[in-house]
């Protein structure tokens, strides 16, 4: 039998094995139980209630789940109708069976007739397990009839069940069992083609296979959504939110994109820190002197101004640059305006910002191009497939790409972090020019890659992380902060009226640079084109007026 631990940890090993998860304190305790129990006297009866049912409840077998148990299940053998003791179901499928025996002498094997048994009921076509399990209150073996129907691939004494129960979990559990179904189908595939001589036979088997399981497809789907609903994942991602710190949201929440829904709980978990830590929250958030941040980073911000603003929480101090009134109304205006027209009033921030897209743009292309990094979430989702429960929502979501573009994710929330720590003053202020020295530093380098790599363009279609906002247009042609707050305030009347009747020709402009949001405002059709703004309006809002670095980056993206 394929064992993760013999050896080197393969790839093939990754996606054939589920990591197990430790055993709760009830589950030990039911192990301490069955391994100091006397079974001398003990009937068949006695064993499986006394030992293999509680050992399936540790294994993860429950009558109330998709991992069940059929006792006593009838089989029609030739010339007379036989009992299985247990069979063990996946999602009502049989896939392995164990049988109870009477306690024999300490040290005696099964004989052969109890492993004909066992056989006989494997092969029915009812149950077709390759997996056989024989348990007589002293010793539990594992058989795989496909390897050997003469030596167990495992063995483990009951007095000793604590110690090896990870052996036994390794093999029986519910997810190994299922890997294990999986598995043989490429034991069966190799013993087929390893004989084949035919090179269209393989051809014509794959495309056999390959229908197939498009076939699947559907089923599959209907599966996912029976057994891991979407409202899953929102549930677990705000329970996750609703219980972090005020640090963990500010520094790690807020430069990543979130639902509507993820962004609201963010949101109001942080009133919830501000009202208990008012100074301390909302100082780490606003501080006096400009900080790092991203896109995601400044609506999440406003965000949080707006909710509380909304609840009418009363708060003694807000940073000079927002409001110096302490009046939130004041702030939530100050820092729309600075929003919508990208910071323009504030070079420093300004430039921060335009430092972190140009450093994601630039880790982004290292990734793609670089087989290295690429090849990262190839290795992360192997260890995620295995390490996962395989019924997670997250597991579900596991890719190579989407492995990338987390990675990419947290890349770049470090770079812009150290850059700016890199442009503070002795007194810990940022430096407007040194900012703006390196923000042309990154263009340059990023220019001269795209430049460099002619198939680059070819190469990002091919690794297609599924971005919703594609990192290479963000700070080139397309605003993601504008568009990402009206998206955000679409749901508060109040400030939409606000917008559109105090920053109605901002919201234009982000039209016309693309936003989809800001079209549906201005009462467009979304799909309708607007005039674009001129290369030089779009130099001065992404590149300092710079319109020959504007046309070599928009050129080298594919932007024409």
């Amino acid at each position: 039998m394929t064992s993760l631990f013999s050896g080197a940890i393969s790839t093939s090993a990754l996606l054939q094995h589920k990591a197990l998860a430790p055993l709760q304190a009830k589950a030990l305790g039911v192990l301490d139980r069955i391994q100091t129990l006397e079974v001398t006297g003990f009937t068949e009866a006695d064993v499986r209630e006394e030992i293999i049912s509680p050992l399936l409840f540790v294994l993860g077998y429950d009558k109330q789940s998709y991992f069940s148990i059929e006792r006593e299940k009838s089989i029609q053998l030739p010339g007379r109708k036989n009992f299985l003791d247990y069979n063990l179901t996946l999602w009502s499928e049989n896939f392995w069976l164990i049988e109870a025996k009477k306690p024999k002498t300490a040290g005696t094997k099964f004989s052969a007739s109890d492993i004909r048994q066992a056989i006989g009921y494997a092969v029915h076509p009812e149950i077709n397990a390759a997996l056989m399990v024989l348990c007589d209150g002293r010793k539990i073996a594992v058989f795989d009839r496909e390897e050997s129907q003469i030596e167990p691939v495992l063995s483990v004494e009951i007095t000793k069940l604590k110690e090896n129960i990870d052996r036994l979990r390794t093999i029986l559990s519910p997810w190994q069992v299922w890997f294990f179904e999986k598995r043989r189908i490429v034991r069966n595939l190799d013993k087929v083609f390893d004989k084949e001589f035919n090179m269209r036979r393989v051809e014509e088997f794959k495309e056999l296979i390959s229908r197939r399981l498009d076939s699947k497809r559907r089923i599959v789907i209907e599966n996912m959504r029976s057994a891991v609903p979407p409202s899953k994942d929102t549930e677990e991602t705000e329970e996750i939110i609703r219980s972090s710190g005020p640090i963990d949201l500010i520094e790690g929440a807020f430069f990543l994109q979130f639902t509507k829904r993820g962004v609201k709980t963010v949101a109001e978990t942080l009133v919830k820190h501000v009202r208990a830590e008012e100074f301390q929250v909302l100082y780490r958030v606003f501080p006096d002197h400009a900080r790092d941040m991203n896109d995601n980073y400044c609506m999440h911000a406003l965000n949080l101004l707006i909710h509380l603003n909304e609840e009418k929480v009363r708060v003694n101090w807000l940073p000079s640059w927002l409001d110096k009134e302490n009046d939130l109304e004041g702030a939530v205006k100050t820092l729309i305006a600075n929003c919508l027209n990208h910071f323009d009033p504030d070079p420093v921030r300004r430039n921060i910002l335009l430092c972190a897209s140009g450093l994601r743009r630039m880790l982004k292309m290292m990734t793609v191009v670089d087989e290295r990094l690429w090849s990262m979430g190839g290795v992360q989702h192997l260890i995620d497939r295995y390490l996962e429960p395989e019924d997670s929502w997250a597991q579900l979501l596991s890719s190579p790409e989407r492995h990338n573009l987390l990675m990419l994710d947290g890349y770049a929330n470090v770079a812009v972090a150290r850059l700016v720590r890199e442009c503070l003053d002795s007194h810990g202020l940022p430096q407007r020019r040194t900012l703006e020295s390196r923000l042309r530093e990154i263009w340059k380098v990023e220019a001269a890659i795209l430049e460099s790599e002619k198939s680059y363009q070819e190469l990002l279609r091919e690794r297609d992380m599924g971005e919703i906002f594609p990192t290479e247009g963000t700070d080139v042609v397309y605003d993601s902060l504008g568009h990402g707050v009206l998206c955000m305030m679409d749901g508060h009347e109040t400030w939409k009226n606000y917008v559109l009747e105090h920053h109605r020709q901002d919201v234009v402009t982000l039209a016309r640079i693309g936003s989809w949001q800001a079209k549906a405002w201005l009462g467009l059709d979304v799909e309708s084109s607007c005039p674009r703004l001129s290369d030089q309006e779009m130099a001065d809002r992404f590149f300092l007026g710079d319109v020959t670095m504007y046309r070599r980056l928009k050129t080298g993206y594919g932007y024409v």
